[in-house]
């Protein structure tokens, strides 16, 4: 792949988040067990928390807002109730 810097970490992290569902099957498969903890000082908390069961990782999410005026105006008036026209973006 062809990535680097932060789209290199959010590719890992999709990775990881849809790898290690198998991993847990594999290991429930070949044991009876679910794997819900991986004790690496290397992993990030929320990577070594596989289900979210034992440390508090929130997510913040991103916020972008653009402002867009949008302007609906009155056309005309049907007894005494107004009638708007086609909405248009105000520049």
């Amino acid at each position: 792949m062809f990535l680097d810097n932060k789209y290199w970490e959010v590719s890992c992290s999709n990775a990881y988040s849809d790898n290690i569902t198998l991993f847990c099957l594999s290991i429930y498969k070949m044991t009876g067990y679910v794997p819900y903890l991986i004790k690496n000082d290397k992993l990030p908390l929320d990577r070594q928390d596989i289900f979210g069961l034992l440390y508090e990782h929130p997510e913040t999410p991103i916020k972008k807002v653009i402002p867009i005026k949008v302007v609906s105006e009155v056309v005309e008036k049907i007894d005494d109730v107004e009638i708007y026209g086609k909405a248009r973006v105000a520049a």
